[in-house]
């Protein structure tokens, strides 16, 4: 693009009609995620930008066609316990992860367990290893390539396969390729996305299996214009556990918005709504209880057998209400004004003390008895602000430099530690913008609820949200977040089991979830992520939900197309 073009595009309305129309011209591209396999530098060798055809449309759904026929092909790194297999990386041996694909002499070795889901049949296996080359040798039908110069090889079950699918699937589009695009060519090109053998990091459970759908927002795959359409988002994850005679009852919240406009960080809205899901432990299936429409950032929670939601009014920052009435639908109050300087929300956790329920904002905590009217405003109180104590004289007493931008965002924990209250905040500054926090104490004075002495705190984070609770039995306090282990500071392709004893010293016990799609590190940074966990210890067990970008019909990495719901079993068993 020349500089005289990009001055046109940057003063043109971004988003706009004319402005997309501009932008694929000049870039031939749709921003979206599908622009990381086709234009963009990432995972390409030497950085290159290149087409396999002359439509962009067309390259589009050709990556999809591309992605879909990975399946019937097995990618191995020579001492990778995993191997990316129908479009996911997978373990080679589940029963043992330390078993890898090896050479032995000039063959490639795979254990048995993998070879018998890869190839269907009875082979020779020696030691538990079956000889991959010696079965390709042998075979007509089948080959195994190796790229020089790496580790990295790639069975096929078909050598000279035409790439014929696109022109059976879309008769109406010029094809235009100048040659049969062979199944060689097809591997030369999409081999150049697996370059990071390191990646995904391992995990330490099988938390991965245990993905229950609540819901699903599907996103187009098929369209010409990826930033004008109208989606769905999903948002606001929150979890909580009752109990109904003696059986648990699950119950779960998220946002629904339609975005309308998908701008980076200016989306435009139509609608949002946050939905209430129940589940009983004997149950497989959720069961929706309703909305309350225009409540953002929302959280379920129970007080005196009830059901509620507690969130803002979209955009206005009112604090609003929802009471789950017994026959349906949901009785509603504002409850604090936005007068009141609370600010935006995020879906964070009501803690439960000395007979009252808290709940942090992003700027303040609002607090009420949990046996009172819940939507009387008159029962709730207003805490102090946070910056009134996380003050640019405090902060360069922590790091020795003033005069920067910071920021107590990704909303708030409220804890309980001993008999004392304490509330956490993510700590976003432009000095170290990952891996700090913000601990302060939570106390009365008389009727008025303060804050005082704020800690500086290392913990193991990205950009995004922290969901903590006590665990009584271990005496620890766990908390799920997505930790930095590529390049990007906002990355959010996996969620990992941190623990404390004292909410100030935090160790990581190891990945719980890992992005595993058909994607090196670059590709899944940009298009799916596991965003702002909420956890509940039960028993043995944690329980959490997420709002999940995955898939390939996953917007990009921040807006979910997903609720899900995770186990982590025997939890304790990863922290002692």
């Amino acid at each position: 693009m020349t500089e005289q073009e990009q001055a046109l595009l940057d003063s043109m309305e971004q988003g706009s009609p004319a402005y997309n129309a501009l932008y694929r011209k000049l870039n031939q591209t749709f921003r979206s995620q599908y622009d990381a396999f086709v234009y963009g530098n990432w995972g390409l060798r030497e950085g290159a930008r290149h087409r396999v055809t002359q439509e962009a449309k067309l390259d589009q759904r050709m990556i999809q066609t591309m992605k879909a026929r990975l399946g019937n092909c097995a990618v191995f790194y020579v001492g990778d316990p995993k191997a990316l297999y129908q479009k996911y990386y997978v373990r080679l041996d589940p029963s043992d992860y330390c078993r890898t694909a090896k050479l032995i002499g000039d063959d490639l070795w795979i254990p048995d367990a993998f070879a018998k889901k890869l190839l269907g049949e009875c082979l020779s296996v020696k030691d538990g290893y079956v000889n991959l080359s010696a079965y390709c040798h042998e075979r007509q039908d089948v080959s195994l390539y190796h790229y020089e110069d790496s580790l990295l090889y790639v069975f096929v079950p078909s050598t000279e396969a035409p790439f014929s699918e696109l022109i059976k699937t879309y008769p109406d589009i010029d094809i235009r390729v100048d040659a049969v695009y062979t199944e060689r060519q097809f591997l030369d090109r999409l081999v150049c996305f697996f370059t990071h053998p390191i990646f995904p990091e391992d995990v330490v459970c099988d938390a991965e299996q245990t993905r229950s759908v609540i819901a699903h927002y599907s996103y187009p795959t098929d369209l010409t214009d990826f930033m004008g359409h109208p989606f769905l988002d999903v948002a606001s994850p929150s979890i909580v556990m009752t109990k109904e005679n003696g059986k648990r009852i699950y119950w779960a919240s998220h946002e629904k918005t339609v975005i309308i406009k998908c701008v980076p960080n200016q989306p435009e809205e139509s609608k949002t709504e946050t939905l209430l899901w129940r589940r009983a432990e004997d149950e497989d299936k959720w069961t929706c209880m309703g909305s309350v429409d225009e409540m953002r950032w929302g959280s379920v929670f129970e007080a005196n057998g009830k059901i509620y939601l507690l969130g803002s009014v979209r955009w206005k920052f009112d604090i609003q209400i929802a009471e789950l009435q017994p026959n349906g639908g949901f009785k509603t109050a504002i409850i604090v004004p936005s007068a009141s300087g609370c600010g935006a929300n995020g879906p964070n956790a009501i803690l439960h003390s000395n007979g009252r329920i808290y709940k942090a904002y992003n700027k303040k905590i609002i607090s009420a008895p949990a046996d009172a009217d819940l939507l009387n405003p008159d029962s709730w109180t207003v805490s102090q602000h946070i910056q009134e104590i996380i003050t640019m004289s405090w902060l360069k007493d922590q790091t020795g430099v003033s005069d920067f931008n910071y920021l107590c965002i990704e909303e708030g924990e409220m804890l309980k530690k001993g008999s004392d209250l304490y509330v956490m905040y993510r700590l976003n500054h432009e000095l170290a913008p990952l891996n700090h926090a913000v601990l302060a104490k939570v106390y009365w004075e008389g009727e008025n609820l303060k804050l005082k002495e704020p800690q500086y705190i290392d913990i193991p984070t990205t950009l995004t949200k922290i969901g903590v609770k006590y665990d009584a039995v271990s005496d620890r306090y766990c908390a799920l977040t997505s930790t930095k282990f590529v390049s990007h500071d906002s990355a959010r392709m996996n969620i990992a089991l941190l623990h404390s004893k004292d909410l100030v010293n935090w160790s990581n016990a190891g990945n719980i979830l890992v992005e595993r799609e058909m994607m090196n590190e670059e590709l899944s940074a940009q298009a799916h992520g596991y965003n702002y966990a909420d956890l509940i210890i039960d028993g043995e067990d944690i329980h959490f939900v997420l709002r999940e970008a995955s898939g390939d019909d996953a917007q990009w990495w921040h807006e979910g197309n997903f609720f899900t719901f995770y186990t982590v079993r025997d939890f304790r068993s990863l922290i002692k």
